[in-house]
């Protein structure tokens, strides 16, 4: 109700944000907070003591799924604007295909055929710097990303690349999350360390994006 109090919001300007979509947010934390009152008495009605740890395993399975409804969100919001895909995305998504359609990694008939338009609006000309000793033209970007989005691709077109990424980037913040316990021995420290690292910005904006940079974390983690 705070953004609506007459003069208060005048008064207070950032309260207006509470009327806008930080006001999910708010909700979110309040039931957080209701689950979190009443979490103690189930567990002490099963005869268990409260705090309750769950174990390890039972944890990164937890922030492994938590991941995904995180990114999976976000991506869901990104993939429906102008903006996605774009910068190399779609380069990334030819030499897929080509891969997938042709067995090779000359990319310049499926520019000509307009393979990349279910995807990608406008028109799309190849990156690449030279023609190789055949002279045909080969992407400037490397090929572990495609090589990898093949099967993907195959199942759900230009979506099933990004839930491709999405399970990736879910599974880098669940095996971050499992270094850190392994290190500190604390559910807390582990829980933190993810939150850092897997809710940051360049991390959850990355999570639904065909760049290499969420398989190269994966390799890293």
């Amino acid at each position: 109700a705070l953004p609506y109090l007459p003069w208060l919001p005048d008064w207070i300007p950032p309260l207006r944000l509470l009327a806008g979509p930080l006001k999910r947010l708010v909700w979110a934390v309040v039931l957080g907070q209701v689950a979190w009152t009443l979490l103690p008495l189930l567990v002490r009605r099963r005869g268990r003591a409260w705090p309750w740890t769950p174990g390890p395993g039972l944890a990164s399975a937890a922030v492994f799924l938590a991941s995904v409804a995180v990114y999976g969100a976000v991506s869901t919001r990104l993939a429906d604007s102008t903006m996605f895909p774009g910068g190399d995305e779609p380069h990334y998504l030819v030499v897929t295909q080509s891969l997938l359609y042709d067995g090779d990694l000359r990319i310049a008939n499926n520019h000509e055929q307009g393979d990349y338009r279910p995807y990608y609006p406008g028109s799309l000309r190849p990156h690449y710097r030279t023609l190789g000793s055949d002279g045909e033209i080969y992407s400037i970007h490397p090929v572990g990303l495609p090589v990898l989005a093949v099967p993907a691709f195959a199942a759900g077109g230009y979506r099933g690349v990004v839930w491709l990424v999405i399970l990736l980037a879910a599974g880098t913040a669940a095996l971050l999350w499992r270094w850190a316990f392994a290190l500190t021995g604390s559910l807390p420290a582990a829980t933190f360390a993810w939150a850092a690292v897997g809710l940051s910005a360049p991390f959850v904006f990355s999570s639904g994006t065909v760049y290499p940079e969420i398989p190269a974390g994966f390799c890293v983690m």
